[in-house]
């Protein structure tokens, strides 16, 4: 075979991804958005600079003990069950539902952030992580 010399360029959401950030900057506010699991199974969570509260599914959990109360887990768990019959599910459930999700992340986070960075923002961030498992389990 050919042999090759550097980097092989390789996506970020191919199924054993573990997780992902985005980090996005700026003057006013720095967010790392974090997708657990797959990316392209999975919704985006802003994380605010200088906001300390994560919910308790998004802080515990390891991928070698399955647990219902673990955020990696419901992700994980949809991924691979998608793997059954994905192009249905893509189009019928998930991707609908990560859609809906990340539209109403973004209209929520827009009325949160007019407001001061503190414990209202920090009490969301961590309600949201919450509903937003709760939600993927129903998947």
């Amino acid at each position: 075979g050919t042999s090759h010399v550097g980097q092989i360029p390789r996506g970020i959401s191919i199924q054993r991804t573990a997780y992902s950030i985005i980090v996005q900057t700026g003057p006013r506010r720095q967010i790392a958005w974090f997708a657990p699991d797959t990316p392209l199974t999975s919704v985006y969570v802003p994380l605010y600079r200088g906001v300390d509260a994560i919910s308790r599914s998004f802080s515990q959990g390891h991928n070698l003990n399955f647990s219902r109360y673990s955020a990696w887990w419901a992700f994980d768990f949809v991924n691979n069950w998608m793997q059954l019959r994905y192009s249905t599910m893509s189009t019928e459930d998930v991707y609908p539902r990560i859609e809906a999700w990340q539209d109403d992340i973004d209209r929520q986070r827009r009325a949160v952030e007019e407001e001061k960075e503190g414990p209202h923002l920090a009490a969301w961030q961590a309600s949201l992580q919450e509903n937003l498992v709760a939600d993927w389990w129903k998947l």
